[in-house]
């Protein structure tokens, strides 16, 4: 799901991990791509969606394509 691929790409990210976050990038559509970029900039928004990071079910009802 669109969750579990942001978790994904939040948790190497966060871990310096270029190489697994592009894999979990490169799963999302040009569209939801997008729209994260445009998402992960927002500075409380990212704060607030890390502090989830460790909550694998609350991720998976997320869909990318809502948060535009």
């Amino acid at each position: 799901t669109d969750g579990i691929i942001f978790r994904n790409i939040r948790r190497y990210a966060r871990a310096h991990d270029a190489e697994n976050e592009k894999k979990w990038w490169a799963r999302l559509t040009a569209t939801k791509r997008k729209d994260l970029t445009q998402l992960l900039p927002n500075h409380k928004l990212s704060l607030a969606f890390d502090a989830l990071i460790d909550y694998a079910g609350l991720w998976t009802p997320i869909c990318l394509g809502t948060l535009h």
